[in-house]
């Protein structure tokens, strides 16, 4: 985000108000809940993207062709009610982010295992 600012400011042009932001979102009674059910549908997501070359789209210090334990603290946010809540107030606090776009059901996940089910009011 800093170089973001930075590149703005270089080219003149005003930092945006809006700050979006997309992640993965599940949430679930408590943290090893929500992995353990959302874990199998997010990997195989990632591993498909990986297959089609997608991390060739990316910056080159940035992958997808990672362990899911290191995907999942960089690009998701999953747990309980509360953990999710954190989640999204620190990407507030230290990106700025003021929009956020969330995935809450992927391919391959059935829609009552999907955000609104059981597993998020437990």
């Amino acid at each position: 985000m800093a170089l973001y600012r930075e590149a703005s400011a270089q080219q003149g042009k005003p930092f945006p108000q809006e700050i979006p932001i997309r992640r993965e979102l599940f949430v679930a009674k408590d943290r090893n809940t929500a992995l353990r059910t959302c874990m199998p549908y997010l990997e195989r997501k990632y591993q498909t993207y990986v297959s089609w070359g997608q991390s060739g789209a990316l910056p080159q210090e940035d992958t997808l062709d990672l362990p899911v334990d290191e995907l999942r603290d960089q690009r998701f946010i999953i747990g309980s009610l509360d953990d999710c809540v954190e989640q999204l107030h620190l990407y507030h606090q230290h990106l700025g982010a003021n929009h956020f776009l969330l995935r809450v059901q992927w391919a391959g996940m059935p829609q009552k295992v999907g955000i609104g089910s059981d597993h998020s009011r437990r």
